[in-house]
């Protein structure tokens, strides 16, 4: 309401702003008593939470846009990541914020926004949005199994060593590069790269599947980020003031596609992205201390991620697969016809020990 009624806050005079004030009223009223809002707020469930992570969410988004010009307008955009990581503890629904959020970001930043800008960052909010729910959420997972299988399988260490062991590396990796981003430098600005590199790696955004599948495909998007990161082009920069007429001295100057500023920045988001969904601690303490209700046990790394993936609902073909018409495809083994089995990502499960002395471990039991 406030951007239809004026587009400087020196323009606001007290009729304006019982207009904007009466909208913004009018607009939560008919929310709170919709049927949508209403039910979920006197229900039991999540949805009333993560709709209030929503309306923050947004709000937040709006606020940095009136302080977009100030020298650390930049907070507003680490502190939706940091609501953001908390309401992935919630629901994901708060992800569909995303293509908003950078819609309203564009619109700001680039004044003569046209319909071809408008569509390419509407595309780059999916690509943001695959990220993290494909990219950071299973991404954790797969490369903390990753460590706990090495520390605990192939050197003997207990079982969740791994797990910690791997948490202090991307808490380190990622402080590293937002120190790193920091202090930029020409000097530094490989080290900037290969920090950002480390640190989103190690989010595990980019290893998507499971085995060698993810780690072929996140070297390759790794490989990617690390010539991106390294690209230069010439931009226009003012070196200073002739004196005499008064008009900026420009020169064409080789600078990196992604600034130090931008890097830094999204450093920081991914931490804050980080700290909000360690949430997903108190589901690890909580299994830990086996309560009567602990479906599928997300005591380690492994069942929590059976937990993430809500393996426990089952699966269905959203965009290709079985219909409801659809036979069961059968294979010949000998005299008889079998269901053709096709293995999926291995299933790891603590083993029992058979005596006191024997180290931890884990096996595969199943797979998916």
């Amino acid at each position: 309401a406030r951007r239809l009624v004026i587009s400087d806050w020196k323009e606001l005079t007290t009729s304006k702003l019982i207009a904007i004030e009466a909208s913004g009223m009018v607009g939560a009223l008919i929310y709170t008593f919709s049927d949508t809002f209403w039910f979920s707020a006197v229900e039991g469930e999540v949805y009333a939470f993560s709709s209030a992570f929503t309306a923050v969410v947004f709000w937040l988004i709006l606020k940095w846009e009136d302080h977009a010009d100030e020298p650390h307008s930049d907070r507003w955009l680490v502190l939706i990541a940091y609501m953001t990581g908390l309401s992935i503890g919630v629901h994901l629904l708060n992800l569909l914020c995303i293509p908003a959020i950078v819609l309203v970001y564009y619109y700001k930043k680039v004044p003569h926004a046209n319909l071809k800008g408008s569509l390419l960052a509407l595309f780059l909010s999916f690509l943001v949005v695959v990220a993290v729910l494909y990219g950071v959420v299973p991404g954790i997972i797969t490369v903390g199994g990753w460590f706990e299988l090495f520390f605990v399988n192939t050197l003997g260490c207990p079982f969740n060593t791994g797990e910690i062991v791997y948490i202090i590396c991307l808490v380190a990796s990622v402080i590293w590069g937002i120190y790193e981003t920091c202090h930029a430098s020409e000097k530094n600005e490989k080290k900037q790269n290969i920090a950002f590199v480390l640190g989103f790696g190690m989010l595990g955004i980019p290893f998507y599947g499971y085995g060698w599948t993810a780690a072929i495909t996140g070297i390759i998007v790794l490989v990617i980020l690390w010539f991106v990161l390294g690209y230069k082009r010439k931009q226009e920069v003012v070196t200073g003031v002739d004196e005499s007429t008064g008009i900026a001295k420009k020169k064409m100057q080789l600078l990196p596609l992604i600034s130090a500023r931008v890097k830094n920045t999204a450093l920081l988001c991914m931490l804050m992205l980080m700290i909000g969904y360690s949430s997903y601690a108190l589901i690890v303490i909580r299994s830990s201390a086996n309560p009567p209700m602990d479906q599928n046990s997300p005591e380690d790394i492994f069942t929590l991620g059976s937990y993430l993936s809500r393996d426990q609902y089952g699966d269905r073909p959203l965009f290709y697969g079985q219909a409801y018409t659809s036979q069961v495809a059968l294979e010949v083994d000998g005299n008889m016809c079998k269901p053709v089995m096709k293995e999926g990502a291995p299933v790891y499960q603590r083993k029992e020990k058979a005596s006191a002395d024997e180290k931890d471990s884990y096996f595969v039991v199943s797979h998916k």
